[in-house]
């Protein structure tokens, strides 16, 4: 893994953050977006997340147990088109919501 990579995934994710702050329909939207993300890190540290999960090309549910690293992960690896970095914001409320679903369907899309 390259040196800067974890400091180089915090700055985006900061940035993210900020721009969000700074977009009045994002921070209308996502007030709290910095302090879900941080909670979402905090609890997947302390404990993975066991979901069932039924793609849509699946006929059966399968168990999948998230840790922090496939939750910071998918995240950072969204971040590299405009069109994941604009849902990153939807993706960890709905995390945050325990609305598991609409994360693992971006991450593992049809």
């Amino acid at each position: 893994m390259p040196l800067h990579h974890a400091s180089d995934a915090q700055r985006a994710i900061d940035l993210l953050f900020k721009d969000c702050a700074d977009d009045s329909n994002c921070a209308e939207t996502y007030p709290n977006l910095k302090e879900e993300f941080n909670s979402i890190v905090e609890t997947l540290r302390k404990e993975n997340i066991n979901m069932e999960y039924k793609h849509p090309q699946i006929d059966s549910a399968v168990s999948l147990t998230f840790h922090e690293y496939d939750f910071t992960e998918s995240i950072r690896r969204t971040m590299y088109s405009q069109a994941g970095q604009r849902q990153v914001p939807y993706l960890i409320h709905e995390f945050y919501k325990k609305n598991y679903k609409v994360f693992l369907d971006w991450i593992f899309p049809e």
